[in-house]
């Protein structure tokens, strides 16, 4: 299966900024699944399920895992 990296250059180094699979954007996939739940509970909501998931820390920054 094909899996193309796009890369972003950040002051740290190079960062993977979006992963394609067969054609499937996931940063696309993940902005329209953000979208429908942020218009349905709000942006305060979704952060805070983020953070209790572990998924973000303070002021929204990614958690690496």
């Amino acid at each position: 299966v094909p899996v193309n990296f796009s890369l972003h250059k950040t002051p740290d180094g190079w960062k993977a900024w979006d992963v394609v699979i067969e054609g499937i954007s996931y940063v696309k996939s993940f902005r329209t699944d953000f979208a429908a739940e942020i218009q349905q509970k709000g942006l305060d909501d979704v952060i805070n399920r983020l953070e209790k998931e572990g998924r973000v820390g303070p002021a929204g920054a990614a958690v690496p895992h």
